[in-house]
């Protein structure tokens, strides 16, 4: 056989000149139900025999042309749910429910093809679906398509829903909320969603770790837990600055609130997991907002309104006869996003589209950079690592770089150059 119709490449060294009989080793290529083998050898011969032997013991693909893409998917979802977070569950079970097997539920895994995928989109966008239920519809029978082939079955067409056949809209450009305006969002909003949103912009957390905030997660030398916290943080923040300080008051994210269930969930990464300091004046705000509403099962932002007990509405936010409830219940973060945007209407902040209290945190994001904050201090207090805060809240401020610059050359006396590239 000749080298080039085989699977065979030569990994060269970094320090190899690539030239013919370099001595750099050779790994062959053999794709065995969906993963790809093989090992690197000193020499082509022994990656050649072994190439032979991988294909000689190679299980053949199974040949399947009966099972229906609705009979598939349900397999597809017992081995790739586990992962899952609960909202990713809700978003396939609609996906699936209202695109995928409408059209394609009675269709052979085999028998689709590219141009079937092609109408499929354009049948979706004549039943007036948007662009994101598109991109979750395609992307769902994708990885159908792919988990078929890792369990060892033949496509006879390959894969035919192709990764770029919905392209990924780019986000809309972003005017960060300044300090002023968020503050004018917290004061049109509701008095119980103030202190949220302020806590939220100030310490550049999401909005389920905000709202999942609970008592235990508020700690101070000479806490009571036995003792009601309004009165304990009303003390507090009376001291003077210095005894304020000694007493260590903290605040910690341990967990979010869950969105469907109202109840404590994982946060979405590790780094979300922190311990950041509490300033006397928020501290402060959090005693006055405890004093006109106290922590319910240990709760710190609860929706007064929210119907209490057994038949609780976990999205509506308000009980049968819009009175405060015997039992309020945490916030709903469908209706903290509705009284959100209801206070930036009138307050006059125009926000980007799909976009709500995530402005808030790439706001603060903002601000510690023009404070000259490192980017590994602003990953550790805002939960995030670097690469994540440059790749989602952008670059450093090019133009705060650039009055540096000329503060630099006023006190070295030269032209200032100025910053184009970071």
């Amino acid at each position: 056989m000749s080298r080039r119709k085989l699977p065979i490449s030569q990994r060269h060294r970094k320090d190899c000149r690539r030239a013919r009989g370099c001595g750099c080793p050779w790994r062959p290529r053999v794709q065995v139900q969906g993963k790809w083998q093989g090992r690197t050898w000193p020499t082509y011969a022994e990656a050649e025999a072994e190439y032979k032997e991988l294909i000689a013991t190679r299980p053949g693909a199974l040949l399947d042309h009966a099972t229906t893409i609705s009979q598939w998917a349900p397999r597809w979802r017992t081995a790739r749910e586990p992962g899952w977070r609960t909202g990713s569950r809700q978003t396939a079970d609609s996906t699936l429910r209202r695109h995928v097997m409408p059209y394609f539920g009675d269709w052979k895994v085999t028998e689709v093809r590219y141009d079937n995928v092609t109408e499929f989109v354009a049948w979706m966008r004549g039943q007036g679906a948007g662009h994101a239920a598109m991109l979750f519809a395609t992307g769902y029978l994708r990885d159908m398509y792919r988990f078929w082939l890792e369990t060892g079955r033949a496509l006879p067409y390959g894969n035919p829903v192709h990764s770029g056949i919905i392209r990924r809209r780019r986000p809309d450009r972003m005017d960060h909320l300044t300090a002023e305006q968020v503050e004018s969002i917290a004061s049109h909003a509701r008095p119980e969603l103030a202190t949220v949103i302020r806590w939220q912009y100030f310490y550049a957390s999401r909005a389920g770790e905000t709202l999942g905030l609970r008592a235990e997660n508020i700690t101070f030398t000479g806490k009571d837990e036995s003792a009601p916290l309004a009165g304990q943080l009303d003390r507090l923040a009376g001291l003077p600055p210095d005894r304020y300080r000694a007493r260590c008051p903290q605040v910690t994210f341990t967990h979010q609130l869950d969105r469907w269930t109202r109840e404590t969930a994982d946060t979405k990464n590790t780094g979300a997991k922190r311990t950041l300091g509490l300033p006397q004046a928020l501290c402060r705000q959090l005693g006055e907002h405890l004093a006109q509403w106290p922590e319910v099962d240990g709760w710190l932002f609860t929706n007064p309104l929210a119907r209490g007990g057994s038949g609780a509405n976990a999205h509506t936010g308000r009980n049968r006869l819009g009175t405060p409830a015997a039992r309020p219940l945490p916030w709903a973060m469908r209706m903290y996003l509705r009284w959100f945007h209801i206070a930036c209407d009138e307050a006059g902040v125009v926000l980007p589209s799909r976009r709500a209290t995530h402005m808030l945190k790439h706001a603060r994001v903002r601000a510690l950079r023009d404070l000259g904050w490192s980017e590994e201090d602003i990953a550790d207090w805002t939960g995030n690592d670097e690469q994540t805060l440059t790749g989602t809240y952008g670059k450093r401020n090019r133009t705060a770089m650039a009055d540096r610059a000329e503060e630099l050359a006023e006190q070295i006396g030269q032209p200032a150059l100025r910053v184009v590239r970071g």
